[in-house]
């Protein structure tokens, strides 16, 4: 798969698929990322469903520095997990992890994508609003552990 090219003045990650293999590292920064982060169970089933998409946002050392996760099916997309390590935040790879998402997407026939996000988690929300998401939705009470609602993102592809 060819790489993502790095927005200017963004860091630069190569975008490839994660693997099984890369568990290891994918649980070291989940744990790093997320109050309540998903177990590793959680991420050996992404790799045995079918619509699931799971990539990796590599430096130039091949260190892991980001990753998602999303679900396509029939033309909808859910982004269900994006992490970028905390000291590599605010350098563009979110954002072109979530490109590279909508670029795939877009050539394999998608419709729309959608998500759910920390509604504390500025950031985030500023990145995905940046990018033409729209809130469409509140789910109360969503991130149990941190007692918080989620915010329902949309946008069409």
């Amino acid at each position: 798969m060819a790489a993502t090219r790095p927005l200017r003045g963004a860091s630069r990650v190569r975008i490839v698929p994660l693997s099984p293999a890369d568990l290891p590292a994918v649980m070291e920064l989940e744990h790093r990322c997320f109050a309540a982060p998903w177990p590793v169970q959680a991420f050996h089933d992404e790799f045995t469903t079918e619509w699931a998409h799971l990539f990796a946002a590599l430096d130039d050392a091949g260190d892991l520095c980001g990753y998602s996760d999303f679900w396509f099916v029939r033309g909808e997309v859910h982004l269900l997990n994006l992490a970028v390590a905390p000291e590599r935040q605010r350098q563009g790879i979110g954002r072109q992890l979530v490109l590279h998402l909508l670029d795939l997407a877009r050539r394999d026939g998608g419709r729309f994508v959608h998500l759910e996000v920390r509604r504390g988690n500025t950031a985030a929300i500023h990145l995905y609003q940046s990018l033409g998401f729209e809130q469409v939705g509140v789910r109360e009470n969503y991130y149990q552990a941190e007692r918080e609602d989620a915010l329902v993102l949309w946008r069409g592809i």
